[in-house]
């Protein structure tokens, strides 16, 4: 499943144009001063999902974050309210090939299976990561918000670059590098192993072909180098995706100069590379007329341009070019659109709880559609009880119960049927009186035919007595939701500002070891942003007893790159966040800012 590497920022609300990046781990903290921007993080996933998933660029309020956190549109987010910053995002996510969508049809991927093409997802098999860039600007012109850039890289490297003028009516690819090594790969039925990125070269009426959007200093001066030193620097290059027209030409220069086989087959590697990265006095970019902004839409992929094609100069022998350019637009839009398509799937899983969490009526009931707002006070936590199979209260019971978290409370559901005064005299009736076959018969219907209730409440583990969670301590009632979610979510990310709300110290170290739990038996993340010292120092002590414990066999041992630890601070009005590295002993590499955590020993020795 894929999983949130990294997020940069810039100009999103305290962030300012210099690019902040927050690196995330199964369990991400956030610590720092109140009002330095901490919460920017989490705020900045919740738009993330409403541009991604809905098109929505222009949000006051969310589907995360319902009524109860009101971002006021792109105005009142966008950096000092300027409406002529643009608002940029760059997201890093580990990706496995599989997890690429497929744009081909069944039929056509049949088609190309007899003729003897890759699988689409074999292509991307050595895929790690992909990395997609959004650059939302206001248009005067339209009176909107618009995407005027989509990038994207697979495992670091350029694929695509998309722009949109502000007014809507250029929207083009403006840099398709064929370089990333995914379409260097030969491809067997196209004969003479001819790489995809050479057939495309071949095919696309455009110049933006190899082109990497960015101006990179390479020193050149191969003369003086040996072919293995050349190939090893052209592997590197290609890889990095910013092999430059200057540097081939140099390369080929100096491979002409030698005179082994291993230099001849490198300088055809080269001349083909060079044919990639051919430019004309007046580029050609692809348009796409179908898209109504740089934002592709994932769900279909690219729609090029008709012309955008153009007879090849070289026939392929034996080979369909109507099936050859299905192959290539498959790959292409797995390529592109893939990765954008890899990021909403994982705001799918995303779920928001806020700093304050609301008590449920005491008559819960459960609710007849999903509302994921409902966790940004807490209220679906309560809501999905009535539904909830008897594994997961169990869950929720283990770690509210005693050798966890100690709450005192368990939680109970009772299943019952509630009687108007009609049909209870009824039923006495009949159970005073004697009751034949008939009469039971009767019976058991009338009592069919009664509503089944569900009622959630609280027993203390002490008493035994059942109380509702209005009657309960708040610390308990804000620790529930958090609880649950930990629970009933299985995948994705969990952004909880405060998880240690009101609740006593000794909780707090212990709601530590259900974050661990969580991250270890499911594929989930969480995004704390917290003020808790001893949250804290409890993963921190995990972390060195699986160090000291190495060897052992302990599936819930943590180590340091399940650990993220990120101070955010404002500098001149600015956040600005720092990641505190944690060394194998459960230690900080880097030191805390000054005046955080200080407060302690001041008390202590001063």
């Amino acid at each position: 499943m894929a999983a949130l590497k990294s997020l940069g920022l810039r100009n999103f609300k305290s962030i300012g144009n210099k690019q902040q990046v927050i690196t995330l781990a199964p369990i991400t903290l956030l610590f720092g001063p109140n009002s330095a921007g901490k919460s920017t993080v989490l705020q900045a996933l919740i738009y993330l999902k409403e541009v991604v998933s809905k098109r929505n660029f222009n949000p006051d309020y969310s589907e995360l974050g319902g009524e109860w956190l009101d971002l006021g549109g792109f105005k009142n987010i966008v950096h000092n309210h300027d409406l002529a910053n643009a608002m940029e995002f760059e997201v890093t996510l580990a990706v496995e090939n599989d997890e690429l969508p497929s744009y081909l049809t069944d039929y056509e991927a049949e088609q190309l299976e007899s003729e003897k093409y890759p699988a689409v997802a074999d292509i991307f098999e050595s895929l790690n990561d992909v990395t997609i860039f959004l650059s939302l600007k206001w248009s005067q012109l339209q009176q909107k918000v618009v995407v005027q850039e989509y990038s994207c890289k697979l495992n670091g490297a350029p694929v695509a670059q998309i722009k949109s003028s502000l007014d809507g009516k250029q929207i083009e690819i403006t840099a398709l590098p064929l370089a990333v090594d995914f379409l260097q790969t030969p491809i067997p039925s196209l004969g003479e192993e001819e790489s995809l990125a050479y057939v495309l070269a071949q095919r696309l009426d455009t110049t933006v072909l190899g082109s990497d959007g960015a101006v990179l200093d390479h020193a050149i001066n191969l003369d003086d180098k040996d072919v293995a030193e050349i190939s090893v620097q052209f592997e590197k290059l290609k890889n990095s995706g910013s092999v430059s027209k200057e540097w081939l030409l140099e390369a080929k220069n100096a491979l002409s100069l030698r005179t082994t086989r291993t230099a001849a087959s490198l300088k055809t590697e080269i001349e083909k590379a060079l044919e990639l990265n051919s430019d004309t006095s007046a580029a050609k970019t692809i348009g796409l007329p179908q898209q109504k902004h740089a934002l592709p839409e994932y769900e279909f992929g690219l729609r090029l341009d008709a012309d955008a094609w153009e007879e090849s100069e070289e026939e392929l022998p034996d080979v369909n070019e109507k099936l050859l350019r299905t192959f290539a637009c498959g790959v292409l839009n797995s390529a592109v659109c893939g990765p954008l398509s890899c990021l909403a799937s994982w705001l799918e899983n995303l779920n928001y709880i806020g700093p304050l969490r609301d008590l449920p009526p005491r008559n819960i009931q459960a609710r007849t559609s999903v509302n994921k707002s409902r966790w940004a006070k807490g209220l679906a936590a309560w809501e999905m009880l009535p539904d909830a199979s008897k594994k997961l209260i169990d869950e929720i019971n283990f770690w509210l119960g005693e050798g966890c978290l100690n709450s005192g409370y368990q939680v109970s559901i009772k299943h019952y049927r509630e009687l108007d005064e009609s049909v209870s005299f009824q039923l006495f009736s009949m159970l005073n009186g004697e009751i034949d076959l008939d009469d039971q018969v009767r019976l058991t219907q009338m009592l069919e035919s009664i509503p089944k209730k569900v009622r959630v409440g609280l027993t203390e583990e002490l008493t035994g007595l059942e109380v509702m969670p209005q009657d309960i301590g708040v610390g308990i009632s804000q620790l529930f939701p958090v609880i649950a979610l930990s629970v009933f979510q299985k995948n994705g990310l969990a952004a909880i500002e405060q998880p240690e709300l009101h609740i006593h110290p000794k909780l707090q170290v212990e709601l530590a070891d259900m974050f661990v739990s969580a991250i270890k038996n499911k594929n989930m993340m969480f995004l704390l942003e917290t003020h808790s010292e001893h949250l804290m120092l409890r993963l921190l002590r995990r972390i060195r007893e699986a160090n000291e414990e190495q060897g052992t066999d302990y599936s819930e041992a943590l180590t340091t790159e399940d650990l993220s630890v990120q101070y955010v601070q404002s500098n001149d009005g600015l956040t600005e966040f720092k990641h505190l590295r944690v060394s194998d002993d459960g230690d900080f590499i880097d030191e805390w800012p000054s005046g955080f955590f200080d407060e302690r020993d001041e008390e202590l020795f001063f």
